[in-house]
């Protein structure tokens, strides 16, 4: 059995390169920074190349900044072109990004490996949520023994709502087992 899956947990780096199409597909890419050793136990930054295509593109078009955490699960392809100016044939490495986690908040040394980063511009949105807080309280009032259950809180999916592409974002190690 052969299998093309790619983990990645890191940074967002440089701003987001978003396209539309006539067909309506969306296309967004960025590189995300990863940590890596080299032989001498080095500690590398690494800039790998991201592709996500509608819903997910979407996404990371919206919440995903300069410097935000983010973890992706998705598979290796690889683009060729040809040089405009030499004519010469070109290839490049690309994770196809198939789900998109948030983690965090923000790096705070962005700067040091992306472009200079004004992190207070992205704060005020994400400082007052206390993600912890919410998916504990989630939990218990999700969990409450049957007597207690209050049944004005809705646990779960909604049936109005189509989730399709995020049913599996709480796991991103689920496909291991």
């Amino acid at each position: 059995m052969m299998l093309n899956r790619v983990i990645l947990v890191g940074y967002a780096g440089q701003q987001r390169e978003l396209r539309y199409f006539k067909n309506g597909k969306i296309l967004c890419k960025f590189p995300i920074v990863v940590y890596s050793l080299s032989d001498t136990s080095e500690t590398l930054l690494e800039y790998i190349d991201l592709e996500l295509w509608n819903q997910t593109a979407k996404l990371a078009a919206q919440y995903v900044p300069k410097g935000r955490e983010i973890a992706i699960v998705g598979s290796l392809k690889f683009s060729t072109w040809k040089d405009r100016k030499t004519g010469k044939s070109r290839e490049s490495a690309i994770v196809l990004v198939s789900q998109l986690h948030l983690l965090g908040t923000f790096m705070k040394f962005a700067k040091h490996f992306t472009e200079q980063v004004d992190i207070n511009e992205y704060k005020e949105s994400y400082q007052d949520i206390d993600y912890q807080d919410y998916q504990d309280d989630l939990y218990e009032d999700c969990h409450q023994p049957y007597d207690e259950y209050d049944t004005s809180i809705e646990c779960g999916y909604s049936d109005d709502i189509d989730y399709g592409y995020l049913d599996d974002l709480n796991n991103i190690y689920e496909h291991l087992y």
